[in-house]
């Protein structure tokens, strides 16, 4: 049963991310959930057992699907998973339902290399300090959403087979470590050249 308030704020509207939308949960993944809530001005990670809330109030919610600088940068590096937000709801407000449908569409054409480079500089941080380690299995998904939009100059959701291996692999084989670390590096030189192709170098 989810919530129907955080903090005494109601929920517009509840969507499921992370691993479980792409199929490649491992036994220790958390669950993860996008949450909008009304007259709430902040953004904030809600951590609990075994359950991350992202949650945001309408009006961040708002800027953030729009890359403002003001929203930090942890909580633009997940905007993708607006591209499975409708086929991924768990809840939403019958009143909040039109606006909502209106909304949730990023402008990807404009925010394409924004997204990309919070990621890039992001993972590059944790691969060069073997830090948050097990979150670099994102670099597989990010590497299947970017050859997609080169193959087909669509930016949509797409996860292909073998990156999809790749990140189970990686979640359940710790062993293999070192031949994903190469994977990594390989996958973030492909992503910088992209971005300097792009003009965001």
């Amino acid at each position: 049963m989810l919530p129907d308030n955080f903090y005494g704020k109601k929920v517009l509207a509840i969507y499921r991310c992370g691993s479980t939308i792409h199929g490649v949960q491992s036994d220790e993944s958390d669950k993860d959930y996008v949450v909008i809530l009304k007259n709430y001005r902040d953004i904030r990670l809600d951590k609990r057992e075994k359950i991350d809330y992202f949650l945001f109030g309408l009006e961040p919610f708002k800027r953030a699907l729009q890359f403002d600088p003001r929203v930090l940068d942890y909580y633009l590096l997940w905007m993708d998973n607006t591209l499975l937000a409708v086929d991924n709801l768990e809840y939403i407000d019958e009143e909040f339902k039109e606006e909502f449908y209106r909304i949730i569409h990023i402008d990807w054409q404009k925010y394409l290399t924004v997204w990309l480079k919070i990621n890039v500089d992001y993972f590059s941080a944790c691969y060069d300090a073997l830090v948050n380690e097990k979150s670099l299995y994102n670099l597989y998904r990010i590497r299947s959403l970017i050859q997609h939009y080169q193959d087909t100059g669509r930016f949509e959701y797409h996860l292909s087979d073998d990156d999809s291996e790749l990140i189970i692999d990686y979640k359940n084989k710790h062993a293999n470590f070192e031949k994903h670390r190469a994977n990594f590096k390989e996958i973030l030189d492909f992503l910088k050249t992209f971005l300097e192709k792009e003009g965001t170098g």
